[in-house]
């Protein structure tokens, strides 16, 4: 079937995950050579720097999440003047946001390295942070408004494509410059370079696919007024997400914060592809909640069997057959020990808390119920920072894990329980049932594969081993499927029949 027949829905998940294959591919490269070039403390010093940046996003992320969900009515109903309000009120805040980004951009590069030693000199610091963060602030003044639309309107596949030919055409120019000079400067130069290529794209992609956006539309500021409330739950999703790495910095050393980096770095990819799915059928789910409730409730149930069977399986691979990828990817660093099984069974737990609550987070956005579940947000980031602090002086980095997981399993039973008693209005026992079942089947398959280095496996034996091991794996957790619904292949028909129309 040729790619223009295909749904969005299938558009977005195929060119997702390709631009997921090549994020992989280049996100395990450069770490590596920077293990290689500079050691694991310019890797760690690197990584906290990134981090930072994570922080900066709860500029955007209040409006972001706002304007997605009060696009989701205007654009299935073909509602062109109050999109056009929508985004005209978005602009507004965008801007204003592009400008205070610029200012806490230099502000970090400055002040950073004065808190916390570097090895690099703080003038490179200093310029890697404005080179880092310069490509953000381009795209608040200029497309953030029009990606918004695109994404809601099913057009992600649009800006996966031109994310592919980015990360392409910025990571072989990195590892050349790396390779040849050894300057990180002159990488991140090329890095901002290549990151505005898409601007000009998405400029005329949304002159032409949509021509009735009025330009000089009155703002609706009121489209977009829980950007406050919605702020709450993005700042515990940066707190949970990136809290670590910083506290690590400032507590132990970078060297911890290397090995953190590194596993974080594989579970990282794999949330991504957790999240591609549900972020590829959000704008086709998010129309069918505002237009069909009663068609909504079936399709998320079966969305909920199938994503939590995934869930638990991928991290369950994950969890028994890292160590020995984690063993071959360092080899030869010695200035820190990277292999530690527990690290791996925590990281693994996190994985799984996380990408499962997300499922919940999509139907509270769809909602709009920001304000009513902010203070969800609230108690999750106090008991993250709360336990991390005290953890990490006892416990060094297993101490952020305690934080974080602590955090994680109340936000899950607080999230839950909102959706079904408030949105779905649907009881609770048969979805925790699914939970208890899958967590108990993933805490079986690991007990019998293990959890080990498996030194004498090369990458290729690594390999072999593990996917001889998937194939009843991943029939286990299909059959545990199948129990919680015996009519699976007839709905994911009608499933795929409902996303494509």
């Amino acid at each position: 079937m040729k790619f223009k027949n295909l749904s969005r829905v299938e558009r977005n998940m195929l060119t997702g995950l390709f631009c997921q294959f090549v994020t992989i591919l280049l996100g395990f490269l450069m770490p590596r050579l920077y293990l290689t070039y500079y050691g694991s403390g310019v890797n760690g010093e690197l990584n906290t720097i990134k981090q930072l940046f994570a922080y900066l996003y709860l500029l955007e992320a209040g409006v972001g999440l706002a304007t997605t969900q009060a696009l989701y009515r205007p654009v299935a109903m073909e509602e062109h003047q109050t999109v056009s309000e929508i985004l005209a009120a978005t602009d507004h805040y965008y801007r204003r946001t592009g400008t205070l980004y610029a200012l806490i951009v230099v502000a970090i590069g400055i002040v950073y390295p004065m808190v916390v030693h570097f090895t690099l000199p703080r003038g490179v610091v200093l310029l890697y942070t404005i080179l880092y963060g310069l490509p953000s602030v381009t795209s608040f003044f200029v497309q953030g408004k029009y990606r918004l639309l695109m994404d809601v309107d099913g057009r992600r596949y649009v800006l996966s494509n031109l994310e592919t030919a980015t990360n392409l055409i910025s990571g072989i120019g990195k590892v050349l410059v790396l390779m040849l000079t050894q300057n990180i400067l002159a990488m991140q130069l090329l890095y901002c370079l290549c990151s505005m290529l898409p601007i000009p794209v998405i400029l005329w992609y949304t002159h032409k696919n949509y021509p009735w956006i009025d330009h000089h539309a009155k703002p609706d500021y009121s489209a977009v007024a829980q950007k406050n409330s919605v702020l709450m739950h993005q700042l515990s999703g940066v707190i949970f997400n990136n809290t670590d790495m910083v506290l690590l910095s400032y507590f132990c050393n970078f060297q911890l914060v290397s090995v953190y980096s590194i596993y974080n770095m594989f579970f990282v990819q794999i949330v991504f592809v957790m999240n591609l799915f549900l972020n590829s059928i959000s704008f086709r789910m998010g129309q069918i909640f505002h237009t069909d409730r009663e068609r909504f409730l079936g399709l998320f149930d079966l969305c909920e069997t199938l994503y939590l069977a995934f869930v638990a399986f991928c991290y369950t691979m994950t969890a028994a057959f890292l160590l020995p990828v984690i063993r071959i990817y360092t080899s030869g660093i010695q200035d820190t020990n990277y292999i530690d099984a527990f690290l791996l069974l925590l990281f693994a737990l996190k994985a799984v808390l996380d990408s499962g609550k997300g499922i919940y987070h999509h139907v509270v956005q769809y909602e709009g119920a920001f304000q009513q579940t902010r203070w969800h947000a609230l108690a999750e980031m106090t008991i993250n920072l709360a336990i991390t602090l005290f953890g990490i002086q006892f416990f060094g980095i297993y101490g952020c894990l305690f934080g974080t997981l602590a955090a994680l399993l109340c936000r899950l039973v607080l999230i839950f329980r909102y959706t079904y008693r408030n949105i779905l209005h649907q009881s609770m026992a048969r979805p925790a049932l699914k939970w208890g079942c899958y967590l108990g089947l993933m805490a079986l398959i690991l007990r019998i594969v293990g959890i080990q280095s498996r030194p004498e496996l090369s990458l290729p034996g690594v390999i072999g081993v593990a996917l001889l091991h998937m194939i009843w794996i991943g029939a286990a957790f299909a059959g545990a499927a199948f129990l919680f619904d015996h009519d699976l292949l007839r709905k994911l028909r009608a499933l795929r029949s409902s996303i494509r129309s």
